[in-house]
């Protein structure tokens, strides 16, 4: 039985939004974690640590927001430091462990927080989970967050395009979606397996914004089977160039 953390960062500079951050990373493991052993807990954490903005305000609302993401609860337990997020991880291993001894189940929890836009508009964060905590089968999860360099607030779609935008981009999203899971347009989406209210497409709020476009993420589950995974969707600027607020932080990046 063995019990050790690993922690490092380097170094990310921005472009030119003024922010800057250090990438950080933290690893435990409880137990033998070798690719044989079935007596294993590990945590494996990868985030970026906030070091430069406009002011200490934007830049602690950013490394807050991190901090939610990375640290958001498994079980009961509420983390404020990697280490906590590891106990109560390896805490409610030990229980299983102990009620089920013969049990070759292995805890593991991955999470990543990755800066993938870092302009003067915005700053456009992906968190992705990965964690097998029993169960059939492994889940994982990607939540996309767009943020302002200026305020460290989060931005809305609603934000970024003209009033009234929802049917087009809608209209447009459907066509990509289409596309990407290989069904006709005279096809139900239903009976090709997707969960959509009223059996009508219609995008999530799951969005990340690119230098070129929007992507947004459906995951695992919230369309579709597990077995149908996850799905994402390209919408480039010039598809949607006409929904665009002229006055919205899109228009310097398209």
């Amino acid at each position: 039985l063995y019990l050790f953390n690993i922690e490092g960062c380097s170094n990310k500079n921005a472009s030119d939004s003024g922010v800057r951050y250090l990438v950080k990373s933290f690893s435990k493991n409880f137990g033998n974690c070798d690719s044989t052993s079935n007596y294993c807990a590990s945590l494996k954490l990868n985030y970026p640590l906030f070091t430069a903005a406009d002011n200490d305000f934007i830049k602690d609302s950013l490394n807050n927001r991190i901090k939610r993401m990375i640290l958001s609860p498994v079980f009961q337990w509420k983390s404020n430091t990697p280490d906590q997020l590891a106990d109560s991880l390896f805490s409610d291993y030990k229980r299983i462990k102990k009620e089920f001894p013969d049990s070759p189940i292995r805890y593991e929890l991955e999470r990543k927080a990755d800066v993938l836009l870092n302009s003067v508009e915005i700053i456009a964060l992906e968190f992705y989970e990965f964690s097998y905590l029993g169960g059939a089968h492994p889940n994982s999860v990607k939540i996309h967050t767009n943020l302002s360099p200026q305020t460290g607030r989060e931005i809305s779609l609603d934000e970024l395009l003209i009033k009234g935008y929802e049917e087009k981009l809608n209209s447009v999203g459907e066509r990509k979606f289409r596309e990407e899971r290989n069904i006709k347009p005279e096809d139900d989406l239903e009976k090709a397996g997707f969960w959509f209210k009223d059996n009508k497409f219609l995008l999530n709020r799951n969005f990340l914004v690119s230098n070129s476009g929007l992507r947004f993420f459906f995951n695992d589950y919230e369309i579709a089977p597990h077995s149908v995974g996850p799905t994402e969707i390209f919408i480039s600027f010039e598809q949607i160039k006409d929904l665009i607020n002229p006055e919205s932080l899109l228009t310097g990046l398209h």
